[in-house]
C-alpha cells in the first residue's frame, strides 16, 4: 500500500478508531456494537434535532448504541436502590445531549463522556475499579 493510500485509509474513519481506543482504555470492549447496529432508539417518527443527526451518522449511531449497552450494564451491576438514580441521571443526560442540536462534535463529546461515566459506575459496582 502506498503512503498516500495508507494515509487515506487511516483518516477515513477516525471516530471508529477512537471508539475502539476508548473501549480498550475503559476495559469494556464488550460495549462495542457492530457497525450495523444502529442507535439505541428507532430512527422513525418525531425525532429531536440531535436524534436526527445520530440516525444520519453511522459513527454517532454506533456511539449511541455503545452508550446504551453501557447504561444497561451499569443498571445490571448496581444495587436496586441505586438503579433509580442511574435512570434519573440518564434522563438528565439525554436532555443535556439533546441541547447539542445539529452539532456533531457536541453529540460525540457528550456521548463519550457518558460512556466513561457509565463504565465507571459498572466498574465500581463490581469492585473492578483500579
Amino acid at each position: 500500500m502506498t503512503k498516500v493510500a495508507s494515509r487515506r485509509v487511516a483518516t477515513e474513519r477516525p471516530l471508529a478508531r477512537l471508539v475502539e481506543v476508548v473501549a480498550i482504555i475503559l476495559g469494556a470492549a464488550t460495549f462495542a456494537a457492530p457497525a450495523s447496529a444502529g442507535p439505541s432508539f428507532p430512527c422513525s417518527g418525531q425525532l429531536s434535532q440531535t436524534e436526527t443527526v445520530i440516525c444520519s451518522d453511522a459513527e454517532l449511531s454506533d456511539l449511541d448504541s455503545a452508550m446504551a449497552l453501557a447504561y444497561q450494564r451499569a443498571l445490571a451491576t448496581v444495587a436496586p436502590g441505586q438503579a433509580e438514580g442511574i435512570r434519573g441521571a440518564q434522563q438528565e443526560w439525554v436532555a443535556y445531549r439533546n441541547k447539542c442540536g445539529f452539532e456533531k462534535d457536541c453529540i460525540r463529546s457528550a456521548t463519550l463522556d457518558e460512556l466513561q461515566a457509565l463504565n465507571a459506575v459498572a466498574q465500581i459496582a463490581t469492585g473492578k475499579r483500579r
